[in-house]
């Protein structure tokens, strides 16, 4: 019952084994109607995690998919969801353009630089962490944090 029990808790991931750096998105347009969010995820843990979902405040966006870029056979870019984001034991997943990204649907609002958008991150092991993504200019290409050489708060 003992190795049970300790084997229970080595499986065990908390949100402490996860790290979020430096969330962003970038502006929009006004008649934007879709958005999306960037960051680093690490995981420290010795167990990969999953990013399954992610959430805004309705006031922000319709809802909220995770997506990844992919080339067609024609060799042309086009965005698809995708059910969940592998952040390996040890390692990291990239946000990123052109990548993995949160894609939000139905904009509410533009997306105005400066401004932060609280956002929630769900995983399979760690549960759902809290965050807040910086806006950027319309045409970055990475965070705000990173161009400014500020360093960005990192969520756990």
């Amino acid at each position: 019952m003992r190795c049970l029990i300790l084997l229970l808790v080595a499986v065990t991931m908390s949100a402490a084994d996860i790290t979020i750096s430096a969330p962003w998105a970038r502006a929009t347009a006004p008649s934007a109607l879709n958005g999306a969010i960037f960051a680093a995820i690490a995981n420290s843990g010795t167990t990969a995690d999953e990013l399954t979902a992610a959430s805004v405040a309705p006031t922000i966006a319709d809802h909220v998919e995770l997506h990844s870029h992919t080339k067609d056979a024609q060799g042309v870019m086009r965005m698809a969801p995708v059910p969940s984001v592998t952040i390996p034991a040890g390692g990291k997943a990239e946000l990123k353009p052109g990548s993995f990204h949160i894609m939000l649907l139905g904009l509410k609002q533009p997306l105005v630089e400066g401004q932060e958008i609280p956002v929630t991150l769900t995983f399979t092991r760690a549960g759902s962490i809290k965050a807040k993504a910086v806006i950027g200019t319309i045409a970055a290409s990475e965070s705000p944090a990173a161009v400014s050489g500020c360093c960005a708060p990192e969520m756990k």
